[in-house]
């Protein structure tokens, strides 16, 4: 049965009805004067934002005059709230009331205290919400209102061009965050949704967004293009000292079996030092047994440096089904059609530890350092069925398979950065040094049973039975040599040199099944082989620097030498080949004065082909699909460009934010696939080619709605994913255009309700030279709303739907699913730290995953096992235990700093 988007339609009506506001139009003001406690001098340039004291809507943004004086004018009658900050001092809270009889309001002399000098303390304003600092974007989490106890992913995404999802990853103006920090600090290593997961909002005193640079890039202020989107949250003042967490028990059924869900998240600070413990076990989604846990550790060591690191276990257990249907593009022939079916049990265990310090020894010498080590082993069980037609109905072949197979892998790294800056300010000179070490295995037991048809009989078959072996080792080494010399006050020349060396070895080893002698002892020599790979280069590079208030500027040219050498040890061949390259950087950013950014980048550099695709070996692990490494393949180069523009203007609420890349790709390493007509056996290597590109944009617009207090963004997007292939040795440009529209509502309410809706239509395109008679188009929808209705005495009533629909797709895949979650909850005790809760997961029964693959050679659509309807009775209860200087709850805004 089709659903219809109906319920959702009469949810937001229901909504929208839950607000209506009277207008009056009798308006008034206010004015002041700010004070320093001690000088009792004017504070000119405070800040001052006018918020509505009932739903806390932004009326006014001022700045006081000189000798600190104010006048705010035009303020509806009802009660006020004025946040007032400055740079040194304490912020300040003020309540009045305007009215018809009193019109006039006068605040006096109004004194704010200077704050004490802490060692990196950061004073955080009352803003709107949102503020552009240069290059970074700032979030005050206490501005963006949600139901009670909410996780911080909630918040997160009520913000202007933040996307969250169920997993706590998040995407910001469109792209993927790869680091969070806390208090500047990693956390957990490099996992971005550790802190996400488990720290709640109402500790946090801001979010920052930013493009992190290298540690090398931050001691010499030259830009490598080394690149990674960041969280950075900054925590209270009033968190500096004590504990929060939060613990949960939680036990429900679905048709199938018992779930469970228990988890623990402990935070101890004590000024600089931090410590996190974290433990989870469940099963809750049906299909994966977790048992994770770990702890994160942080310090000041002495005066000079600062420490801090991690360790996390994990242990996973999978039950997995899935099938799909995909149609291979064959030129001037019928397409051939293959249907999958697949299921099995996967299992995993973990260990990773990173540890990092930063020491500062003087005002000249620095060493950062960070390792990591990682230990992994997993196991694989499946079995698969694959039918293969020639058009939609002529049998081409079959093949029934199993396997099981144990991976085991051991990786570390370290990085090194020494710097020294010299007397003469600007002048400096560093060394960073990296490397890695990494060892695998792979072992693991194949059989299959394959039949050939000729028209609609079967003409011939082949069983198999092997066991193959397949060690591995990486080693890896880079140092970088930076020295500045300062031009003038605002420009400065570096002068840089680059060392790399990657070693990669692999082995494969396969040996067929010996029925005599009842073991596998008959070696494979067609699927045996010993490789090995080596790179090594030299890079000069020279780079020029600007570097004002407004403008940051620097350009840069460096010319590699590099090398490989490919050695077959199983054939005794050796393949050497070199490479000259130019490395161009321009990198550009403009700070507006208006609180807006717009940040330009441009470099060029390699990457090496991978060593299953250098290896030459037959590799039929999918006897439908074999694969052959190809030594030959020479190193891709790429152009990446990045535009990024943000906005926001304080008084309106009005934000902007603009990121295009694009990327294009020579010597771009493609597989090369061949289909025998006959038997449908598809043969792949890979080769080089030149022409292929990508390009996407996502623009966001957003503003604020007075009544009812809420948010309103649009996010419009766009991508081409041009790549230039084979189908059959014949060439082939496909092209896969994707354009989408989010509205996205969120409300900003104190009390009572909230309530967040989206919806994303997205229209897929892709085109394909060879065969354009299989251009083809789809259409998918996703509406997602949820409301929470909470009262004052702690009873909560949530619901959320989401409705995907898909059009344009293969038979049995043009699906409209509508999942229904609900859930009935009560605060408990003075504090409202506990929380008991019933939940219904997929109340419709109609949970499903679909999607949709497209490549210059294929069309796959897939659907994936799921959790269908179930529920889950849980107690929550919420840790909160300060010594310092107040506790935190979610009225305390102005307790704020790290």
């Amino acid at each position: 049965m089709t659903l219809k988007p109906l319920p959702i339609i009469l949810f937001a009506a229901v909504v929208f009805s839950l607000h209506a506001h009277a207008q009056n139009h009798v308006t008034g003001s206010i004015t002041g004067k700010l004070l320093d406690s001690v000088t009792k001098e004017g504070l000119k340039g405070a800040t001052l934002v006018l918020k509505d004291g009932k739903d806390s809507v932004q009326w006014k943004y001022n700045l006081s005059k000189e000798g600190g004086g104010f006048r705010i004018t035009a303020i509806p009658p009802g009660a006020h709230t004025l946040f007032i900050s400055f740079q040194g001092h304490e912020s300040k809270t003020l309540s009045f009331s305007v009215s018809a009889v009193a019109p006039a309001v006068s605040l006096g002399n109004i004194l704010l205290p200077v704050l004490p000098n802490t060692l990196d303390a950061v004073t955080v304003t009352a803003t709107a919400g949102v503020r552009v600092k240069k290059d970074t974007l700032q979030f005050s989490p206490s501005m963006f209102h949600a139901k009670p106890n909410a996780d911080l992913g909630e918040v997160i995404g009520k913000m202007p061009g933040m996307e969250v999802d169920k997993n706590g990853n998040v995407t910001a103006q469109g792209e993927k965050v790869q680091r969070v920090l806390v208090n500047g600090k990693r956390f957990f290593g490099n996992d971005p949704t550790m802190a996400i997961k488990n720290l709640p909002p109402d500790v946090i005193a801001r979010i920052e967004v930013f493009d992190d640079w290298s540690d090398q890039s931050k001691f010499t202020g030259i830009d490598d293009g080394k690149r990674v989107k960041t969280i950075n949250i900054i925590t209270k003042r009033s968190v500096n000292q004590g504990e929060f967490g939060k613990v949960v028990a939680g036990g429900g059924a679905s048709q199938e079996k018992g779930l469970y869900h228990e988890s623990v998240s402990l935070h101890h600070f004590n000024d600089n030092q931090m410590l996190s413990v974290i433990g989870e076990a469940n099963n809750d989604n049906g299909l994966t047994t977790t048992l994770s846990g770990g702890a994160n550790y942080g310090d000041q060591w002495g005066k000079t440096t600062k420490a801090y690191g991690s360790y996390q276990y994990g242990n996973t257990k999978t039950t997995s089904w899935s099938k799909s249907n995909t149609e291979n593009l064959i030129p001037g022939d019928s397409s051939l059609f293959s249907l999958n079916q697949q299921s099995g049990e996967n299992t995993g265990t973990n260990h990773n530890l990173s540890f990092n310090t930063e020491s500062k020894f003087d005002p000249y010498n620095s060493l950062t350092a960070r390792t990591s080590l990682g230990w992994q082993n997993s196991g694989a069980v499946s079995q698969s069925y694959t039918g293969t037609t020639k058009g939609l109905v002529t049998p081409l072949n079959s093949s029934t398979s199993s396997s099981n197979n144990n991976t085991s892998a051991f990786t570390g790294t370290m990085d090194l950065l020494y710097g020294h800056r010299f007397d003469r300010k600007g002048r400096s000179i560093s060394l960073g040094i990296s490397g890695g070490l990494g060892s695998g295995n792979g072992k693991g037991v194949k059989q299959y049973f394959n039949q050939y048809h000729n028209g609609s009989l079967p003409d011939s078959d082949v069983t198999v039975n092997q066991y193959s072996n397949a060690p591995s080792t990486n080693k890896n080494l880079s140092a970088t040599l930076s020295y500045l010399e300062p031009l003038s006050k605002r420009s400065a020349l570096e002068l840089n040199y680059n060392y790399s060396f990657n070693n990669a070895e692999s082995g494969h080893y396969t040996y067929d099944y010996d029925s005599a002698a009842h073991s596998y002892s008959k070696a494979d020599s067609l699927l045996t082989n010993h490789f090995v790979n080596e790179f090594s280069s030299h890079r000069l590079g020279l780079t020029y620097r600007y570097n004002s208030q407004q403008i940051n500027f620097n350009t840069g040219i460096g010319i590699q030498q590099g090398s490989t050498a490919s050695q077959n040890l199983s054939k005794a061949t050796r393949l050497d080949q070199q490479y000259t390259n130019l490395y161009p950087t321009v990198n550009f950013t403009y700070n507006f004065p208006s609180s807006a950014h717009i940040d330009f980048n441009y470099d060029g550099r390699t990457s090496q082909p991978s060593l299953d695709a250098l290896q030459p070996l037959t590799d039929n692990s999918d006897p439908l699909h074999v694969k052959i490494g190809n030594p030959a393949l020479k190193q891709q180069f790429t152009h990446s460009f990045r535009l990024l523009y943000n906005f926001f203007d304080k008084q309106s609420f009005r934000n902007l934010f603009v990121t295009i890349n694009a990327s294009i790709l020579n010597n771009n390493i493609v597989s090369k696939t061949n289909t025998n007509l006959s038997t449908g056996v598809d043969t792949t290597t890979w080769a080089n080619l030149d022409g292929s590109y990508n390009i996407s944009a996502g623009i966001n617009y957003g503003l604020r709605l007075k009544h009812p207090s809420s948010n309103l963004n649009f996010t419009t997007g766009f991508s081409d994913n041009h790549t230039v292939g084979f189908i059959n040795s014949e060439l082939n440009a496909a092209s896969n255009y994707t354009i989408s529209e989010t509205v996205k509502w969120t409300t900003n309410l104190r009390e009572h309700l909230d309530v967040n809706f989206s919806t994303t239509p997205t229209y897929n395109l892709a085109t394909y030279s060879a065969e354009p008679a299989q251009d083809n188009h789809y259409f998918s929808e996703l509406i997602t709303a949820d409301a929470t209705y909470f009262t004052r005495n702690g009873w909560m009533l949530g619901s959320d739907i989401n409705y995907t629909s898909y059009s344009g797709r293969a038979a049995g895949y043009n699906t409209s699913t509508m999942v229904w979650n609900g859930y009935l909850a009560k605060l408990l005790f003075p504090s409202k730290r506990g929380e008991v809760r019933f939940s219904v997961h997929d109340l419709l029964n109609q949970s499903s995953s679909l999607s949709r693959s497209v490549t210059p050679t294929m069309i796959q659509d897939s659907e994936s096992r799921v959790l269908t309807r179930y529920f889950m009775l849980s107690f929550t209860y919420h840790i909160r235990h300060f010594t310092g200087t107040a506790p935190v709850n979610p009225k305390d805004k102005d307790n704020a700093g790290s």
